[in-house]
């Protein structure tokens, strides 16, 4: 699942767009990024990057991601 930026936070620096390595971070009309989510291979340099901090995982993948943490933690206790 892609990053998504959160355009009320977003100053527009480009930091995300350079470190971006599949190239799918662009500047919209408001001089703020937004990812092409098709693109997106959630590698997390982009959110790392953002002085901002306004860069992160969508809820869907942080809801995968505690399931599989919980049931991990379940199969070995």
């Amino acid at each position: 699942m892609p990053r998504i930026i959160s355009k009320s936070d977003c100053v527009g620096c480009a930091n995300c767009e350079r470190v971006c390595i599949v190239g799918c971070i662009t500047e919209d009309k408001d001089k703020k990024r937004r990812i092409n989510e098709s693109a997106c291979v959630d590698c997390g340099a982009c959110q790392l990057a953002c002085p901002r901090k306004c860069i992160s995982q969508n809820n869907l993948t942080k809801k995968m991601i505690l399931f599989h943490k919980n049931r991990t933690i379940k199969s070995f206790v």
